[in-house]
């Protein structure tokens, strides 16, 4: 069962420092949080929002942790392999605090990666508390939301979501993946939508000869 969660937001950095299924569990993710950082709590530093968009509350129980995720792999079912893929990546960007994360989640335990001090607010401040023995599961569910969003991302080309149906006979529409829709299908499409001003379309056969719509 899903439902849009609450979440608590650092007035100053933008942060997001607790989730709930409620705007009181939200609050006292975040007040639990920041004092397991042994911060102080002040409320006033802090604003109730919903969490952003696209995102569902998903109850994982894991150490007594909730975690809102994306549709895609989730703290419990993501694999070593996505993550050292995103390790990879991340590493080739040049992005250090998302590799001490991948490699926090591919560890025991947070103690285990050597650079971890280098990180340590920006790590606390996504929730992965050092010294905390759930530290690689909340790196995990950092590793899945990353891999989610850019998931999500994926089917989105010009503005439009679009699917594609591999049946060729318009009953199995599914979301498009850089694999089904490499770039230059999605340039085509592209330009039929804002070139051609199509803006919506129900069965477009590409170059590719694949079925695709959008709206």
């Amino acid at each position: 069962m899903t439902s849009t969660p609450y979440a608590i937001i650092h007035t100053e950095s933008g942060m997001l420092m607790g989730l709930g299924a409620t705007a009181d569990a939200a609050w006292a993710d975040a007040e639990r949080e920041q004092r397991a950082a042994g911060g102080e709590w002040d409320r006033d530093d802090y604003r109730l929002d919903e969490a952003p968009a696209g995102y569902t509350f998903a109850a994982q129980i894991s150490g007594g942790i909730a975690v809102a995720a994306l549709a895609g792999p989730t703290a419990e079912d993501i694999t070593d392999e996505q993550i050292e893929a995103l390790r990879a990546e991340a590493a080739e960007a040049g992005d250090l605090l998302r590799v001490a994360i991948c490699d926090v989640a591919l560890s025991s335990g947070i103690t285990e990666v050597a650079d971890v001090e280098d990180h340590r607010a920006e790590l606390e401040a996504l929730g992965i508390i050092p010294e905390h023995v759930d530290a690689d599961v909340r790196a995990r569910a950092e590793c899945a939301r990353v891999i989610a969003e850019a998931q999500e991302d994926d089917d989105i080309v010009a503005g439009c979501t679009v699917q594609y149906d591999p049946s060729g006979q318009g009953h199995a529409w599914r979301a498009i993946t850089r694999d089904t829709a490499p770039e230059p299908i999605r340039v085509e499409i592209e330009c039929e939508i804002l070139d051609g001003g199509r803006e919506s379309c129900d069965d477009y056969v590409a170059s590719n000869g694949l079925h695709y719509r959008w709206s």
